[in-house]
């Protein structure tokens, strides 16, 4: 099993967790959060007998479609 670890740098927490809320709602991934010495970002389990290339590029589309639609949802997001 693997653990990716990450976070959009640009967007600071609030961004992070709307990225978190909007991939766990939509099913198709799940993250969690953590907090080390006042970083916050984001965890994602790789895992698996199964898991091969496909999965990984699923599980990215998945992350940036996301992000995508986070960021031209809210006009904020735009002048980053």
């Amino acid at each position: 099993m693997g653990l990716v670890c990450f976070y959009v740098a640009f967007g600071g927490r609030e961004l992070n967790e709307a990225l978190l809320r909007r991939v766990n709602e939509s099913g198709k991934a799940f993250l969690i959060h953590s907090v080390v010495d006042g970083v916050h970002f984001l965890r994602l389990a790789v895992g698996g007998l199964e898991v091969d290339a496909w999965h990984i590029e699923n599980v990215v589309s998945v992350l940036s479609n996301a992000l995508t639609e986070v960021i031209d949802e809210d006009p904020k997001w735009c002048n980053l």
